[in-house]
């Protein structure tokens, strides 16, 4: 599966290679991934392997075998404002997916606004039976109010 989030995007994450499934490739715009996170921007920009010969004609491939895809391709989404794409609601286990990776790579900040909307969502839900995978995802994606 091939999903392109910037034609000019100079990085392809390839997700799935671990979990047995799908490998899907992700292509991105390492520079706005540098704006959202600090560990991206680390990547990117002090001499590491995956900062080296960035071009938007011969994308740098870079595997992400850890990562969650969907969480992944979730939040490279949200930070190349790809609005129509980004789910109104979203499941518990998918916002959890979505906390873990958000921690990995320390951008909560822009998962603000769409966090606060699937939280709301989520909360009537999870007072039934999953009320700490909820009280996890708002404590890691840092929303004070819904915490």
């Amino acid at each position: 599966t091939d999903i392109i989030l910037d034609e000019h995007g100079d990085v392809v994450f390839e997700l799935g290679r671990n979990d047995g499934g799908t490998v899907t490739h992700l292509r991105v715009s390492s520079k706005i991934l540098t704006l959202a996170s600090p560990v991206f921007k680390a990547m990117f920009t002090h001499g590491f392997a995956e900062s080296q010969d960035l071009s938007s004609t011969a994308p740098r491939l870079i595997p992400l075998p850890d990562d969650n895809t969907r969480a992944m391709v979730l939040l490279s989404r949200i930070l190349h404002h790809k609005v129509a794409r980004i789910p109104k609601k979203l499941s518990l286990g998918a916002l959890v997916d979505l906390a873990i990776l958000s921690d990995k790579y320390d951008c909560s900040v822009p998962l603000n606004v769409y966090g606060t909307l699937w939280v709301a969502e989520l909360m009537e839900s999870a007072c039934k039976g999953r009320y700490k995978e909820l009280l996890f995802a708002t404590y890691i994606l840092d929303l004070p109010e819904a915490f």
